[in-house]
């Protein structure tokens, strides 16, 4: 996956995540709300968003500390709206990287054997998978 596709997906995570609000509004008036609603839930709010962070977790880790480094060097500033989005949504993709490392090391690689649960399993099912190696 190049940096490319990653913005498409992430834009398309963002637009389910500005939408799925008004959906969520809206659903105990038409059916199809209510359908696109879960939808869109089951989509955005775990599997979807852990997979894209584990597939680009390098290329995001990467360029967010770029970034972050011409910010600190002053070659960009918060001045312009695009720089003020750009620092922002750095410093929220570094802290998302830190916390998603920081949940697979202390929360789900101890709990590695009790992740072969079906209940446990069906809730974290993308990170399972991704962490799914030979464990001894």
């Amino acid at each position: 996956m190049n940096m490319g596709t990653m913005l498409l997906i992430f834009t398309f995570y963002t637009v389910l995540f500005t939408i799925y609000p008004c959906v969520k509004f809206i659903k105990n008036e038409a059916k199809w709300a209510k359908r696109l609603e879960k939808k869109i839930r089951n989509m955005i709010f775990w599997n979807h968003t852990i997979i894209f962070f584990y597939e680009g977790y390098l290329d995001i880790l990467i360029s967010s500390s770029i970034n972050l480094y011409f910010l600190k060097e002053g070659i960009f500033t918060w001045d312009t709206p695009s720089l003020f989005i750009t620092n922002l949504l750095s410093i929220f993709l570094i802290m998302s990287c830190g916390f998603l490392f920081l949940f697979v090391v202390f929360y789900l690689w101890p709990r590695f054997d009790k992740l072969k649960d079906k209940s446990i399993k069906s809730k974290f099912e993308p990170a399972y998978e991704m962490l799914n190696l030979r464990h001894g």
